[in-house]
């Protein structure tokens, strides 16, 4: 046995650390263990208020929680009498059985006789199905609710017509009405067939003048937008466009299960359709030198078929435009575009306009700076002079030397002073709004956004897939 003190300590530390954390976990799993079943009963006093009031699908979802949250036979037997209420004796049967199940024999006998009673209310209302399957392990489902047979392949269900689906991946699905009764067992043999491998294939068609009529092999499919997709048997097949005003247009495509087979319509228009017909349209944008296309086709003025027609603008530093534009026959139509700055745009305008402004208050700041410099020197020669004449009137004044105009020469300095105080205030607040136009431009500069141009920033931008 090792008897060193050090190493007994390090022993009963550990051991303390340990029990500690053993408590901490304990305590934490309690108070979590806590919430939950305070949560179960807020569920459950919110069930019983909703059954109170008659709204018993609300309580129902209040009382699954609670019995999710914290198992309890108080829980379940509303759980029971609820289901029955609704019409889903099944549900109520299996509610029933784990209630007697927890109760065993030391429950109350006057609740345990209730609860008996409520399974043979609920037991005249259910039938059994038996189930043959193949495969084995199809899923089956009864009203579109899971229904996992049992070894015997015996599946409880409500009375009345059932809709019974069995499904297994690879399978086709078993769809059948069944009339449920009580008595006898209603037995079923499902065999599934293997589906056979899907050799559809699609079309991607698309067409940038939009309202134009698409034919699949003669059978008309809908109208044109950015993207259709159309599915069709793998093979050959021929695809038209045709739209009035527009020469029909028909390609040859080969379909493949593959990937979808990409088809365009190259419309032009057509030499016979009547001038008289043509509409004329106009696109002006903010931008003047935004590219303009229309259908696809890059256009600014000119005549085209009535009808819709696709509009779209676009001019770097601005969101693009779209728009269909209806065309009338014989008249002139006018669109005017009004192109939105995008945010890094606005950004950089309010960044040019920032600089602007700190520019131009740091040289206004900088030239009242300079003025202020040079009032105050020009000044100090004034206050030169008028200190030296000052001096000299009052040792005049001293040495008993009058003269007939003292009176004038003191009001003379007077307004000398008064004009070389102005002339330094005007100094001082010329300086003062100087330096304060410089800090303005300095913080301006200084507390100036920057657009994030980065790669990860552009990547955060929706993205646009075409076929």
């Amino acid at each position: 046995m090792n008897n060193d003190p050090m190493t007994r300590c390090s022993t009963v530390g550990r051991a303390f650390a340990a029990a500690l954390l053993g408590f901490c976990v304990f305590a934490a799993s309690s108070a979590v263990r806590a919430e939950v079943v305070l949560t179960a009963r807020e569920h459950f006093n919110q069930g019983v208020e909703a059954s109170r009031h008659g709204d018993l699908v609300r309580a129902l979802g209040h009382f699954e929680k609670a019995q999710t949250l914290a198992p309890n036979q108080t829980v379940l037997y509303n759980l029971a009498q609820t289901y029955t209420a609704l019409g889903r004796p099944v549900d109520a049967l299996r509610a029933l059985e784990s209630y007697l199940q927890a109760d065993g024999a030391s429950g109350d006998p006057a609740r345990r006789r209730e609860v008996e009673e409520l399974v043979k209310k609920n037991e005249e209302r259910v039938g059994t199905l038996v189930f043959e399957l193949d495969p084995l392990d199809a899923s089956v489902t009864i009203d579109g609710a899971n229904a996992a047979p049992d070894g015997a392949g015996r599946v409880r269900a409500a009375l009345g017509r059932r809709l019974v689906t069995a499904t297994r991946a690879g399978y086709r699905a078993f769809v059948l009405p069944v009339e449920v009764q009580n008595g006898e067992p209603v037995r079923l043999r499902v065999a599934l067939e293997r589906a056979l491998p899907d050799t559809s294939a699609f079309l991607a068609v698309s067409c940038p003048t939009p309202d134009v009529a698409v034919f699949v092999d003669g059978r008309a499919i809908g109208r044109s937008r950015r993207q259709l997709p159309v599915r069709v048997a793998s093979g050959e097949h021929r695809v038209r466009f045709e739209r009035r005003g527009y020469t029909a247009f028909e390609t040859p495509v080969v379909a493949s299960p593959n990937a979808p087979a990409r088809v365009r319509c190259l419309l032009t228009k057509d030499a016979k359709f009547p001038a008289r017909e043509l509409g004329e349209l106009r696109v002006e944008t903010s931008e003047p030198h935004a590219k303009v296309t229309v259908d696809g086709v890059p256009f600014r003025r000119g005549k085209l078929p009535p009808g819709l027609h696709a509009v779209e603008a676009a001019a770097p530093g601005y969101e693009n435009w779209s728009e269909l534009v209806t065309v009338r026959a014989g008249a002139s139509n006018h669109v005017h575009v009004s192109l939105t700055p995008t945010a890094e745009r606005r950004l950089a305008d309010g960044s040019r306009t920032r600089r602007i402004v700190a520019y131009s208050m740091g040289g206004a700041g900088l030239a009242l700076a300079g003025v202020a410099t040079a009032l105050y020197f020009t000044n100090q020669a004034r206050y030169d002079d008028w200190r030296a004449d000052e001096r000299a009137f009052s040792k005049r004044l001293s040495a008993g030397q009058p003269a007939t105009h003292d009176a004038q020469t003191a009001t003379h300095l007077q307004e000398r002073a008064a004009s070389i105080q102005r002339t330094d205030d005007f100094a001082i607040g010329t300086a003062v709004l100087g330096g304060a136009l410089v800090g303005v431009s300095l913080a301006l500069l200084l507390t100036e956004e920057k657009s994030d141009a980065s790669p990860q920033a552009r990547a955060r931008a929706p993205l646009r897939f075409d076929w």
